[in-house]
């Protein structure tokens, strides 16, 4: 099942590439170096976004959340063996 859907992610970034691609072929064709100017200036705009942001203070939320391991977060030691009431023997 996440095989699938990174699978699905990965080739929706690999779509959006190649179609990227076809459009800034298609307007260096038409336009020559011009054609330039439209990601000069979206990169522009968000370094700009950027510094604002670093200068206001606030923190941008992830994309992608962190996952968080199941239970109380501790690391389980697989050979360390239980005992009758269940507690971990030392």
């Amino acid at each position: 099942m996440k095989a699938g859907e990174r699978a699905k992610r990965t080739g929706l970034a690999i779509a959006g590439f190649v179609v990227g691609c076809g459009l800034g072929a298609g307007c260096q064709a038409v336009t020559g170096l011009w054609s330039l100017a439209l990601p000069a200036g979206l990169a522009l705009v968000a370094l700009v976004i950027a510094v604002g942001a670093k200068l206001d203070g606030s923190r941008a939320q992830p994309l992608i959340p962190a996952r968080r391991p199941k239970g109380d977060g501790r690391a389980r030691d697989p050979w360390s063996a239980r005992t009758v009431d269940g507690t971990r023997a030392r």
